[in-house]
């Protein structure tokens, strides 16, 4: 697992949240679909020349990461990429820490030497996370790699007050399909995980020590 310095105290935890909650304020949760020609409280989009994300006037953006770029570990970037944290560095550079929604049978970008549950087979559960590390302006990329493996299904995930990512699994068993409750409507978490007594439904990441 990687491991890096977080600057990271109470004053920079509050002054985060303040601005999240702002943001909701500002933009409140309305959607088009809400209010019909209603205008867009930064303006009209505007189509993008490649296809991927339509922005206002005066937004860009820069892609860092694409499904099946090589990453620095030998592996490549896996797809279903999902919750991500954002950590800045104690050295001005920033980590960006990747969950992977992968199902037991998904490719994980390449064979996968270890990880915290395997197959049957023995082959190391696909899911996890990869982490990049960007230079301190956040538009380099100076190295990408899997930083957990082993697990299923990785969706939701946050970031800890003392500077940790948290990884939720959304399903913990074996199956290839997603389970439903509806057609197990007595069926408890516990008896959802049977088939995996090892895996953990969420897993910390500590981001305290800089990998080499």
């Amino acid at each position: 697992m990687s491991e890096f310095p977080i600057a990271m105290n109470r004053r920079l935890m509050l002054a985060a949240t303040s601005s999240a909650f702002a943001a909701l304020l500002t933009g409140g949760c309305a959607t088009a679909e809400d209010a019909p020609g209603a205008p867009l409280p930064l303006g009209p989009l505007r189509p993008d020349p490649q296809g991927l994300l339509d922005l206002p006037v005066g937004f860009s953006y820069r892609v860092l990461s694409r499904l099946g770029d090589a990453m620095s570990d030998g592996g490549t970037v896996p797809d279903s990429a999902d919750g991500m944290g954002c950590f800045a560095l104690a050295d001005g550079r920033i980590a960006l820490v990747r969950n992977h929604e992968l199902r037991v049978n998904q490719d994980g970008g390449g064979p996968l030497g270890q990880g915290f549950d395997r197959r049957g087979d023995g082959a190391v559960l696909p899911g996890g996370t990869t982490t990049l590390v960007l230079d301190p302006g956040g538009t380099r990329v100076e190295r990408q790699y899997r930083s957990l493996a082993g697990t299923i299904r990785n969706c939701a995930g946050g970031i800890t007050p003392w500077g940790t990512w948290l990884t939720s699994q959304e399903d913990v068993t074996r199956q290839t399909r997603t389970p439903s409750l509806q057609r197990q409507p007595d069926a408890r978490p516990d008896q959802l995980g049977a088939q995996s007594p090892r895996l953990a439904p969420v897993r910390e990441h500590r981001i305290t020590g800089l990998r080499s």
